[in-house]
């Protein structure tokens, strides 16, 4: 979707994924407002165009997409990468453990469909138990999203699917008994100490590299621990693990989002 702004000047807006849209752009002024070294608004001749929590609408094929704003991050001179939301704990550390062995991110659509994934959401508090997870997708008109939902109900962790608003669609899906401890010890924050098998589905889910921060993170790494300590000038106890415990409100799907 392209954006007239002047003379041969255009914005050009692309979907990139559930989360994230790319914003590309020939202006050779672009006026940048920052608060605490974060990116809050870009603007174009003036124009406040692109804020922090104002929403962002694409057309895709005659759909019509609505982005909220979360986070804005410059790429270079002429490009910004506008962000709904940053993954959550849970769609990286508890994600895994609901999708089955020998299961990736590129078949749960997580680059491309994927918004994100919560421990709770708003007025489902029959599963708000911390033993079913959501997984909240963006919905697409396509055949490969109908594909994609197919596969998710017929697997056997799934449970119910539902749609909050015309923007997304969830699936409520089961966390596994064996998983359920180590669930338990995500959410409090101990990733080192949950088992073997869950940490295995964990990269591999990711296709996470040995050398990788996550493998780190599970393993915790002397490697990753001298970094940390070196960026935070302080030295952290041995048995502290090296991510910082699940915000559950961050883990909370809010209506509004």
């Amino acid at each position: 979707m392209k954006i007239s702004v002047a003379r041969n000047k255009t914005l050009e807006l692309t979907i990139i994924n559930g989360r994230d849209i790319l914003l590309k752009h020939n202006v050779d002024t672009v006026n940048i407002k920052r608060e605490r070294d974060e990116i809050t608004e870009i603007a174009f001749y003036d124009r406040k165009l692109f804020q922090v929590n104002s929403d962002v609408e694409i057309d895709v094929l005659g759909n019509k997409h609505t982005y909220r704003i979360n986070k804005i991050k410059k790429l270079n001179d002429y490009s910004f990468e506008l962000s709904s939301c940053s993954l959550t704990k849970s769609s990286i550390f508890l994600m895994p453990l609901v999708t089955g062995k020998d299961m990736t991110y590129d078949q749960y659509f997580y680059n491309v469909y994927f918004y994100n994934a919560y421990l709770n959401f708003e007025g489902m508090d029959e599963y708000n138990d911390g033993k079913h997870l959501f997984l909240v997708y963006r919905f697409f008109t396509s055949d490969y999203f109908r594909s994609l939902e197919t596969f998710i109900q017929q697997h056997k962790n799934f449970v119910k699917t539902f749609e909050p608003n015309r923007e997304f669609t969830v699936y409520i899906m089961e966390i596994p008994l064996m998983f359920q401890k180590d669930s338990r010890m995500i959410c409090r924050g101990k990733y080192s100490n949950i088992t073997t098998t869950a940490k295995s589905r964990i990269i591999f889910f990711h296709r996470a590299h040995i050398e990788s921060e996550l493998s780190h993170i599970l393993h915790r790494s002397d490697k990753l621990k001298q970094k940390l300590e070196l960026e935070l000038a302080c030295s952290i106890p041995d048995e502290v693990d090296l991510c910082s415990r699940p915000n559950l409100i961050e883990e909370t799907y809010f209506y509004g989002l």
